[in-house]
């Protein structure tokens, strides 16, 4: 038999001063979240003694529960291995929940009309499959060469810090980027690339087109000029701006 592997259960909520016992409440969500697909056929559900101490509670209401839902086959417990969602639900008994709330929502949107996207949303709609994607051979732009880069000594490199990380690298860092991380960059570009900086200097980004639109933002509001001496362009004079200026050197 094949199995779901274990996920996070929703969130149960048990009342302690309602007339339904405890056991008969832990029954209902079960037999709910199974009929209305939460819990998926095959997937392993907790022991009873984790799910007791998770919901603070005795183990035998617990016990009681799972009992049930074993004798009307909504569970099925293998030794050594666990209790799993069962496979041999019928399949009216699980669809029919999932099908009500379809067709509920489907007459809702029939009943709106159809849902307009804006321009933009279109535009995305109609792109063309970026075949040059698959491309990873050689002269392609942006990306190093692949075949040569050393996956060895990087996954070791990750697993050796990656054992014991510090606590501030899993929350949110600076908005420029790692500092040692920029720091290492600054010494790199000092001493290959004879360039002189500072980490403060430098800003980390999720890649080259991230960088071009925040240049792009930065830049917005302001234009840009070029001049024809830098481009080497020279546009032809007409008679009235040669008279022009002529006049205004008088």
């Amino acid at each position: 038999m094949k199995r779901t592997p274990a996920s996070y259960l929703p969130p149960i909520t048990l009342q302690d001063r309602e007339e339904i016992p405890i056991y008969h409440q832990l029954y209902d969500w079960f037999r709910r979240a199974i009929t209305g697909g939460q819990l998926r056929p095959g997937q392993r559900v907790p022991s009873t003694r984790n799910l007791a101490a998770e919901l603070k509670t005795s183990r035998m209401p617990v016990l009681g529960a799972f009992e049930q839902l074993l004798a009307e086959g909504y569970l099925e417990a293998f030794v050594g291995a666990g209790t799993y969602v069962a496979r041999s639900i019928p399949d009216d008994t699980l669809s029919r929940p999932a099908e009500k709330a379809r067709n509920g929502l489907q007459e809702t949107v029939e009943k709106r009309g159809p849902r307009r996207l804006s321009r933009r949303g279109v535009a995305l709609t109609n792109l063309q499959p970026q075949s040059w994607l698959d491309n990873l051979g050689a002269f392609r732009v942006s990306l190093p060469a692949l075949d040569h880069f050393p996956i060895g000594v990087w996954s070791k490199l990750v697993a050796r810090n990656s054992r014991k990380p510090p606590k501030g690298i899993m929350a949110y860092g600076d908005a420029m980027g790692y500092l040692p991380f920029r720091e290492a960059i600054a010494e790199y570009l000092g001493a290959v690339r004879g360039v002189r900086c500072e980490a403060s200097q430098i800003l980390v980004t999720a890649g080259s087109q991230q960088a071009l639109q925040i240049s792009a933002q930065v830049l917005l509001g302001r234009r840009a000029w070029l001049s024809r001496r830098a481009t080497g362009l020279h546009e032809p004079r007409s008679p009235i701006d040669s008279h022009s200026r002529g006049s205004r050197r008088l």
